[in-house]
């Protein structure tokens, strides 16, 4: 009787332990973190057109016709491990009106399209003037997001991250 009592007090510590280091092993892969929100919004009113939850290393692609040259234009957003918005690059079929003539990264063409790559341009928010003339769409992960119609013609919108 006095082994068998002994057994298991020899067997419970290291039961203990196992049950401790699991709890704790649980708590940290499924301990809430902090949540983040991509929003889409009108920058004079503050109105919410589009929010979503967002993760890092979402992208979000970004796409329109440019008004001037009547070409697709598009530019793609990372979500970075500090959940800012980082332009990580941008593609255009023709080089004239409002296209940057010197950013970092690399430059190639591929598809009909001149391609920047690299940029790691960390942005606070994303904003234009909405127009429906530019058929501007979002995609989310490749998903379409947000549409044309989702938001007012000629309304200055930005795209921001809200943590917490």
């Amino acid at each position: 009787m006095v082994q068998r009592g002994s057994r298991v007090r020899l067997l419970s510590f290291p039961k203990w332990i196992v049950f401790v280091l699991v709890t704790l092993l649980l708590f940290i892969l499924f301990c809430p973190k902090e949540q983040m929100v991509l929003i889409v919004s009108d920058q004079e009113t503050g109105e919410e057109y589009k929010r979503t939850a967002i993760y890092i290393d979402d992208t979000f692609t970004v796409q329109w016709v440019h008004s001037v040259e009547k070409t697709h234009w598009q530019e793609t957003l990372t979500i970075n491990g500090d959940g800012e918005i980082v332009l990580t690059e941008t593609r255009f079929r023709s080089f004239g009106a409002g296209v940057p003539n010197e950013k970092n990264g690399s430059v190639y063409f591929e598809d009909g399209f001149l391609v920047m790559t690299d940029l790691e341009e960390v942005k606070e928010n994303y904003q234009w003037i909405h127009s429906h003339d530019a058929a501007f769409t979002i995609f989310k992960n490749d998903e379409q997001f947000l549409r044309t119609n989702d938001i007012p013609h000629h309304h200055k919108v930005e795209i921001m991250i809200k943590k917490g």
